[in-house]
């Protein structure tokens, strides 16, 4: 089943991978599995 994430997560999520968090870590901290982080993280840099 999805799970509908705020905006806030996934740009927190995103700073803390660009500050040298790894993506485990990121997931482990705030409960996103790691595709979720994969998929936003490919968002923001096709955004870019």
């Amino acid at each position: 089943m999805a799970v509908a994430y705020s905006k806030d997560l996934g740009e927190r999520a995103l700073r803390w991978m660009a500050s040298g968090r790894s993506m485990s870590r990121v997931s482990r901290l705030l409960d996103v599995s790691g595709p979720t982080l994969y998929k936003w993280r490919s968002q923001a840099n096709s955004r870019v």
